[in-house]
């Protein structure tokens, strides 16, 4: 099973194929303009399921699948939590998955990682009923952990451990929070300005089920985003 979560940084139905190549079970694009507008590109790859959720048709989340995998959104989402989609996902594999893309907001105290904080809390028995994976852009990082003092990106980590789920990328690396030697955005798309934002937090006990763990180079993506993909294999 392969994952793949990318912030576009906008007009994915140019930038498509580059993710179909990778033939995902889901895809999870952020910044994505609307299906109606994606299928008006001729050679737009169709999924074969896909969800949309967004304020601005230019400007919004996309999960879609080109496999057998089935996602159905869960009864217990709540649109205000901007954007963390619950999803149960079906088919070759049966777990539950959790999109972000954390939003800025007039309240500063629930901005970005503050919504995924609140999702966490919020789908606490969603999280429990089943195996779950969260991932996307969580635009959230443990050097910016003193600008929040309830919420903040080590409350999150914290907070999952405790439900035996950790990130990917930390485990499988043995690096702590806030010192990564990866980035997957570039400020600007500007080399010299890299951080580490985006995540895929799973089960403790699926890190050895994890086939490869990518992080999209630089030098290949910075001309269409300023983030790079993450790519899981199961």
């Amino acid at each position: 099973m392969k994952i793949v979560s990318w912030n576009c940084q906008g007009a994915f139905r140019k930038k498509a194929s580059e993710i179909a190549a990778y033939k995902p079970d889901i895809a999870i694009i952020q910044e994505c303009e609307s299906p109606e507008k994606l299928f008006k590109e001729l050679n737009f790859p169709r999924p074969l399921s896909i969800k949309w959720f967004g304020s601005l048709e230019s400007k919004g989340m996309c999960i879609m699948s080109y496999t057998d995998l089935e996602f159905e959104l869960d009864d217990s989402y709540v649109p205000a939590i901007e954007y963390c989609i619950p999803f149960r996902v079906r088919g070759s594999s049966n777990f539950n998955m959790i999109a972000v893309w954390t939003q800025n907001h007039a309240d500063k105290s629930i901005s970005y990682i503050g919504q995924a904080y609140r999702a966490i809390n919020h789908y606490k028995e969603f999280i429990a009923s089943a195996d779950t994976i969260l991932i996307g852009d969580f635009n959230s990082n443990q050097i910016w952990d003193k600008m929040r003092s309830i919420g903040n990106h080590s409350d999150v980590v914290n907070s999952l451990k405790e439900m035996g789920i950790v990130s990917l990328y930390h485990k499988l690396n043995n690096e702590k929070h806030g010192s990564e030697k990866q980035s997957t955005f570039y400020m600007y798309r500007k080399n010299e300005k890299p951080f580490h934002i985006d995540y895929c937090f799973a089960p403790e006990s699926w890190v050895d089920r994890v086939e490869k763990f990518e992080i999209g180079e630089y030098s290949k993506w910075n001309h269409m985003s300023d983030h790079s993909p993450l790519i899981v294999e199961f």
